[in-house]
């Protein structure tokens, strides 16, 4: 037996988040859990460089990863509950379908990585961008 919990809209408070199973455990079915704690320490990073060691960044890396983690939490719960059909029909069922739908799956997902990819280098970019223009010296005026 392993437990699980809903997932949750927030994260921390002040001074203080969560991150990896702490934040959003899930179960085994989809391997993602260490995966996912990486995301978390990567975004929990960027936010620091960009904000520092603040509340902000705090927030703004639970703004980052929430969505995303819950969608993997409750995906994984999906996927054990279809493991977890026992009945004859069920089970021949449950196979034959996944069996035709494992490319389509896979797909996209890689799709979705790959979009959360490139809307996080684009956040970051812009946020160095302002963190630039907010820390360039004042030109001296003749």
């Amino acid at each position: 037996a392993f437990c699980q919990r809903e997932p949750v809209t927030r994260w921390g408070r002040g001074r203080v988040t969560l991150m990896g199973d702490a934040a959003h455990p899930m179960t085994f079915f989809l391997g993602q859990g260490a995966c996912s704690a990486i995301e978390d320490a990567f975004v929990l990073g960027r936010r620091m460089r960009i904000h520092g060691a603040t509340p902000e960044a705090l927030r703004a890396y639970e703004a980052a990863r929430i969505e995303n983690a819950n969608w993997t939490v409750k995906a994984s719960w999906r996927l054990g509950k279809l493991v977890a059909i026992r009945s004859r029909v069920g089970s021949a069922t449950r196979n034959a379908g996944v069996k035709a739908m494992s490319p389509l799956m896979f797909n996209r997902l890689i799709g979705r990585v790959d979009q959360l990819a490139r809307e996080e280098d684009a956040a970051f970019a812009a946020a160095e961008a302002s963190n630039d223009r907010a820390s360039a010296p004042e030109h001296a005026q003749p």
